[in-house]
């Protein structure tokens, strides 16, 4: 015989609203929080806690890691990046434990490698460079780098790394060893397109 598959009812929506407006994680936490959204997705760590101990929010959230790391990246193919002791300094300046207290609330998963727990070819043994401000002065004194450099960091109004928080904690823990970063304002078309020229002297997230 022949066997007929039910196919599944269809969803009983009228119609699907997206708010485009909304210009960062926050903004859309605070939009759910109210009432204004059904469905919001990506939370900042900090305002998912708050949702946490909502009785109205708590048992409808979904927690997990993402399989997806967030980084800092630089030109190595020019001054000062294409120096092994430049790019051993700048993971040395960062201080990832501060970034997820002060920002995800200890929540997060401070990553140790590129790829992230649950992906194909993620090892638990391999461990991170550990957050030591001295090695970083000392690396780029021998990079010849004693007085430290600028960079260059372009944002613009959807910047969720720099909106957050996350960017300018990084901008401070450089400056600390001497890695002074430049923030201007730019449209997102106009910071990416940047990146596409050579020697475009910026770091970006």
């Amino acid at each position: 015989g022949r066997r007929c598959r039910a196919r599944p009812p269809a969803p009983n929506l009228g119609r699907v609203a997206s708010r485009r407006e909304l210009k960062s994680a926050r903004d859309v936490a605070e939009a759910f929080s109210a009432g204004e959204l059904d469905i919001a997705h990506g939370s900042p760590v900090s305002a998912a806690s708050e949702l946490r101990k909502d009785p109205r929010f708590a048992p409808y959230l979904l927690n997990t890691i993402q399989l997806h790391t967030s980084y800092v990246g630089y030109d190595s193919g020019s001054a000062p990046f294409n120096r092994i002791e430049v790019r051993q300094a700048f993971n040395a300046a960062i201080n990832r434990e501060r970034i997820n207290e002060r920002i995800f609330s200890g929540l997060g998963a401070v990553a140790q490698s590129l790829l992230p727990p649950g992906l194909l070819g993620y090892d638990a043994d391999l461990r991170g460079p550990a957050y030591d401000p001295e090695r970083a002065r000392s690396l780029l004194r021998q990079a010849g780098y004693p007085d430290g450099f600028e960079l260059n960091y372009w944002t613009w109004d959807t910047d969720e790394f720099n909106n957050s928080g996350q960017m300018p904690l990084i901008f401070e823990d450089l400056a600390f060893v001497g890695i002074r970063v430049n923030v201007s304002r730019h449209t997102a078309v106009e910071a990416r397109a940047r990146l596409t020229v050579s020697n475009h002297g910026l770091i970006w997230a």
